[in-house]
């Protein structure tokens, strides 16, 4: 005698492409796999490549840090490091306020 024929071995030939079907889980991996994450890693590359770089990196840090720059840079400017010419700025921003607050009453 030949060896015996293994247990739903004639039922899994005659059942065929629902056999591999169903030991394939219904391709339902594959499925998911075409239908959301492909599609999902297509787009998160596109958007690193053109929003991020263009409109994070560019935009808003590169006008943030220009922004910043163009600020300092005039403060610098208007700052002599002269005590007095600082003190005589704030007397009269006092005065003009209180002059303000007077006249309104």
């Amino acid at each position: 005698m030949g060896p015996a024929p293994r247990p739903g071995a004639r039922d899994r030939d005659a059942l065929g492409v629902l056999t591999t079907l169903f030991e394939n889980k219904w391709y339902f991996d594959e499925l998911i796999d075409a239908l959301v994450v492909r599609p999902a890693a297509w787009f998160g590359r596109f958007a690193q490549n053109s929003f991020e770089r263009v409109f994070v990196n560019g935009f808003m840090i590169g006008g943030s840090t220009g922004l910043v720059r163009a600020g300092s840079a005039l403060v610098r400017a208007s700052q002599s490091g002269i005590l007095r010419v600082y003190a005589a700025m704030m007397l009269v921003g006092i005065v003009g306020v209180t002059l303000y607050f007077l006249l309104q009453s």
